[in-house]
């Protein structure tokens, strides 16, 4: 969360990228940028965010102030 206590980053891992990315692209309008096969962002949705492939799933730690 940024300063304001809003959420500014998604990230979904899912199954399949490709038909994630149409799905989400023809229902919503949202455009992607790939980073690599397993990784892609997506804008134009109110929030950035991305997908990651569920075999690469990580977790990411924050520390408690």
């Amino acid at each position: 969360m940024n300063a304001h206590n809003a959420i500014n980053y998604i990230e979904m891992p899912v199954a399949d990228i490709p038909a994630t990315k149409q799905f989400f692209g023809q229902v919503f309008g949202w455009e992607f940028m790939d980073y690599c096969a397993e990784y892609t962002c997506f804008t134009n949705a109110g929030i950035a965010g991305g997908f990651s492939c569920l075999n690469r799933f990580s977790i990411w730690l924050r520390e408690q102030h």
